[in-house]
């Protein structure tokens, strides 16, 4: 593995993520899970890219923070509405 190597970055990314949402650090979960979801979006990992979107998901079931729904939309290149459909309303 290449030093630098975006893939295993984001992997490293979500972990973190997770793991700051599980501390209920509610910001850097969610700071670090969008950087997981773009890259693994980047790379085609539909597999992760839902894992991260579902991360995103509970961190925004606890906090109610629409800003996680729009950037999750914006990373997706959908709408909010289909965010919040996607997730389940």
């Amino acid at each position: 593995m290449e030093f630098n190597d975006r893939y295993a970055q984001a992997g490293t990314y979500g972990q973190l993520g997770i793991l700051a949402a599980e501390q209920e650090q509610w910001t850097p979960a969610t700071d670090y899970l969008l950087k997981a979801l773009e890259i693994f979006i980047e790379f085609k990992d539909e597999y992760r890219v839902g894992v991260a979107s579902r991360s995103l998901a509970r961190v925004y079931q606890a906090t109610a923070d629409e800003t996680i729904v729009q950037a999750v939309a914006g990373v997706l290149g959908v709408t909010g509405e289909e965010v919040r459909e996607k997730w389940g309303g």
